[in-house]
């Protein structure tokens, strides 16, 4: 609780420096050092749609009405680490937040990294944080 507050007051008295909003977890979690071959990769393609010419709500309705398209679709690729393992005899399985690159370029990344911490929550274990800046 403690933790969450100073987090909460760091960010009010900020001075222009970028916060990390998991910053808390990197300070006071449990940090679990993870070989990156035992990350599996994960990936989707994720579908936006993309509105043309900037139209409002209004008229991408009334377009959609006479069957007019006002949008283009878009596709990227979203990726995921999944790290599971086993406490008590249960399956525990973790997943990072989505990760806007290629499964290519993320498994040479991982490679070269060698090693991922994950910070957990002491009290919250559903609560962790994956450190994967050098994805950036």
């Amino acid at each position: 609780m403690m933790s969450f507050l100073k987090n909460i007051l760091a960010q009010l008295f900020n001075k222009g420096e970028k916060i990390n909003p998991n910053g808390f977890l990197k300070q006071t979690g449990e940090c679990m050092v993870i070989e990156s071959e035992q990350f599996e990769i994960v990936s989707t393609i994720k579908y936006t749609d993309e509105i043309k010419n900037n139209a409002s709500l209004e008229v991408q309705m009334l377009d959609g009405l006479i069957g007019k398209k006002t949008a283009d679709t878009q596709s990227m690729n979203v990726c995921y680490l999944v790290y599971c393992y086993e406490v008590d005899g249960k399956r525990v399985k973790m997943a990072s937040p989505p990760i806007y690159k290629d499964r290519i370029t993320i498994h040479y990344l991982l490679e070269q990294k060698k090693n991922i911490s994950i910070y957990v929550d002491r009290e919250n274990k559903d609560n962790y944080y994956f450190d994967l800046e050098f994805l950036s």
